[in-house]
């Protein structure tokens, strides 16, 4: 024998060694060249736990990983109780023998070998379990679960309860095997409850167009093709067998995007061609507009009619875009794209500028000292006269409101303009996108909220404040004028003996009134309310005072008070957080850990989530009478119409509730993005955890408990182990040494004859 041939298999031998792996079964491979995979360094010492490199034993059978030239992961054997390698190391994977069937993965499909290594079931199926004690094991073939005897029947089960995933970690419980399952699409009527039926064999349901229903079907063939159901009708609008489409379809009006051959193409919903162009992606990003691609890195923007508006290159996918009011916004790394809701087309050059898009408008600011910016309104042009361009290039802009809906809807101003240079002057961009500057402003405070004026000091000293247009609506009399607060501000108003007086105003210039003593009784603000002790002759507690409403609420035990929506309001009680009344009496309890924990599904039903004992529940609050329509729950909960609200189930799966706590529809599945439209909600669930029974139904496992079962303790998992490893042993003699199996009646070493070699 060669040196470097004896080098070779030293080598071998000690990749093994040095990671403490319980390999075995060299045997023909040891004189080849070969160099130990990364695995073996990653099994551990003890063989009373299953790893990397070993199985349990069982039914006389131990499961080893060893070594294969060319296959740096390793392959899979099996070795007896003497320690003899009685099944060849040929598979990618293995399962633990049980009724003298092992599972065993070969050419990427599972099937069973028996004692000897002959196949009893082929390798065919996509995922199998173990045989249990009855000689029942479950696999998956083509997304059916199929039921396997250990005399060598398959018989298909619940083909229709969507694809499988069996669950490897766990064996049994109470006789029941976990699965992981996608469950089919559901559909059913929010008013009654009732379940739609569709089609048989429905895989997946896609977001609806009009009555037009995206759905996925398994064909007899094995295919799953999508068609376009209609719900209203009963019946196809364009069947799986004419569309042909291997992902969702798109559609508007009569043409239809379908996925076919590894291509998009335009249909019509007779299946017909509307043309002969291949695209390698289609998406409509509205009703109307469709974005293509061509061809690699190039993306053409199609109308209503399927007539190109604009092309653009250089993008390897789909360029972002985000909704800019009703318009849509692409970067088009050195333009801007607006895709018009009139169904216009406007590129703005934006290689000098960087831009801003702010709500219903987009700022262009120079990336060069000296460059003119540009304003952009909602219909995709310029909105500044040459002179207002020129003013602006001396400013800093401060743009408010930001992501605000209300700030447009509000006519609030949109920005303060600060100069940079003693040529500009103090300015605002008002809410019709006009830039108003005056020499005689000094100073602008904005308010804290959209419907605030802003604060204005002139240069004389005098305070007002102005609305979205620029206009006074406080005149500039004041000594001094704090910035607004939920329409309020505290001002300081000329006496007519030289000195100054407190005065509160609203955001329209009225002077309101407060109690005798309020001024003395109430420190800071709360919201809109004045946070005030005794007033008004209280002995003791806690007063809120609304000055715009001439409200007052007693609340002796509230510590803060904020404005949240309508007449409620969030109130804090020492470190947690409730719902009031308008008058004062709770109608959600303080629970939550913050205010942003209460959250407004609707005007009438409130989601409060709770951490407590380390677990994050829900729990759904009526705001009329103060009543839990449900205990606290793990999971999400979500309003999909008026009145209907759908919440984690006690048990398992969903449960739709009405205003009133009553229980309108059960689902055992539990979906994670449902949706509503035209008085049918859906839901497409995500793969999850459920019980197979011994009858071979399936029970979904409650999604309150951690992995779908009752844990079992680390200590009792190393008992059961060590018991399943009485008299089985592995040692590792010194340097390049022998690794000796020591089996319960019988001791192999491998390889059979020390060898010499230096230690690496």
């Amino acid at each position: 024998m060669s040196a470097n041939v004896w080098r070779a298999r030293c080598r071998a031998l000690w990749g093994v060694l040095s990671g403490v792996a319980l390999l075995a079964g060299l045997g023909a491979w040891s004189n080849a060249v070969w160099a130990g995979p990364h695995w073996t360094q990653e099994c551990p010492h003890r063989i009373e736990h299953a790893n990397w490199c070993h199985q349990l034993p069982s039914e006389g059978r131990m499961a080893l990983r060893v070594p294969v030239p060319g296959d740096a992961d390793g392959l899979w054997g099996f070795v007896d109780i003497q320690g003899r390698m009685v099944i060849e190391p040929v598979y990618g994977s293995v399962m633990a023998f049980s009724q003298g069937l092992a599972a065993a993965h070969k050419d990427g499909k599972w099937g069973f070998i028996d004692l000897q290594g002959r196949w009893r079931f082929a390798p065919r199926y996509d995922d199998v379990t173990s045989f249990d004690a009855q000689g029942v094991a479950w696999a998956v073939e083509q997304g059916r679960l199929l039921r396997l005897s250990a005399a060598g029947q398959a018989l298909p089960w619940l083909s229709e309860a969507g694809s499988f995933d069996l669950d490897h970690r766990s064996m049994q419980e109470d006789r029941a095997i976990r699965v992981r399952v996608t469950p089919p699409s559901e559909t059913w009527r929010l008013d009654t409850g009732e379940v739609v039926r569709w089609p048989s064999e429905v895989v997946e349901l896609g977001r609806p167009v009009a009555d037009a229903w995206p759905v996925r079907v398994r064909l007899p063939s094995g295919r799953n093709w999508w068609g376009l159901w209609s719900l209203k009708q009963g019946r196809w609008l364009a069947s799986p067998l004419v569309l042909r489409s291997e992902l969702e379809p798109l559609l508007h009006a009569d043409k239809v995007a379908v996925h076919r051959a590894g291509g998009w193409f335009f249909v019509d919903l007779a299946g017909q061609p509307l043309s002969g162009t291949r695209y390698e992606a289609i998406e409509m990003d509205r009703p109307g507009l469709w974005v293509v691609s061509p061809a690699r890195s190039e993306w053409a923007w199609l109308g209503p009619d399927l007539g190109e508006l604009h092309r653009a290159q250089g993008h390897v996918t789909s360029p972002r875009h985000e909704a800019w009011g009703d318009a849509l916004v692409y970067d088009l790394h050195e333009a801007l794209l607006i895709a018009l809701p009139d169904g216009r087309i406007e590129v703005l050059d934006t290689s000098e500028h960087d831009e801003h898009l702010h709500n219903g408008w987009i700022w262009l600011s120079p990336k060069r000292d000296g460059g003119a910016p540009d304003l952009i309104g909602p219909g995709g042009r310029s909105v500044l006269s040459d002179d207002e361009r020129e003013r602006l290039k001396h400013h800093r802009i401060e743009f408010l409101w930001e992501g605000d809906p209300s700030a447009a809807a509000s006519g609030a101003i949109r920005a303060l303009l600060h100069p940079e240079d003693d040529t500009a002057e103090p300015g605002v961009v008002t809410a019709d996108l006009r830039v108003v500057t005056r020499a005689e402003w000094a100073l602008l405070m904005p308010g804290q909220s959209p419907a605030d004026p802003v604060v204005v000091q002139r240069t004389d000293g005098r305070f007002g404040a102005i609305d979205g247009l620029g206009r006074w609506v406080i005149q500039p009399e004041w000594l001094g004028v704090e910035a607004f607060h939920h329409g309020l501000a505290w001002g300081r108003h000329p006496d007519h003996d030289g000195g100054s007086r407190p005065v509160l105003i609203g955001s329209d210039g009225r002077r309101l009134s407060l109690p005798p003593g309020a001024l003395t009784a109430c420190s800071g603000w709360s919201g809109r309310w004045l946070r005030c002790q005794g007033a008004e002759g209280d002995a003791a507690g806690t007063t809120f005072l609304d000055p715009l409403l001439a409200q007052r609420v007693n609340a002796p035990q509230v510590d803060e008070l904020r404005e949240a929506r309508g007449a409620w309001l969030l109130a804090r009680q020492g470190e947690r957080w409730g719902v009031l009344g308008p008058d004062g009496g709770w109608r959600v309890p303080a629970l939550a850990d913050a205010p942003e924990a209460i959250e407004w599904l609707d005007d009438h039903v409130v989601r409060v989530s709770v951490h407590a004992q380390g677990q994050l529940t829900h729990q759904l609050w009526r705001l009329a009478d103060g009543r839990a329509l449900t205990p606290p729950r793990r999971g999400q909960s979500w309003r999909l119409a008026t009145d209907r609200y759908l919440v984690a189930g006690e048990q398992a799966g969903m449960e739709l509730l009405d205003a009133s706590g009553r229980v309108v529809l059960r689902t055992p599945w539990w979906g994670t993005d449902p949706h509503a439209q035209d008085g049918l909600a859906w839901t497409n669930p995500g793969q999850q955890l459920a019980r197979l029974l011994p009858d071979g139904t399936l029970a979904p496992t409650p999604v309150h408990l951690q992995d779908g079962g009752e844990p079992t303790t680390q200590a009792e998992d190393e008992v059961a182990n060590a018991q399943a490893v009485q008299g089985w042993s592995l040692r590792l003699s010194s340097r390049c040494g022998q690794l000796i199996l020591h089996g319960p009646s019988g001791q192999q070493t491998w390889p059979k004859q020390a060898v010499r070699c230096r230690q690496p």
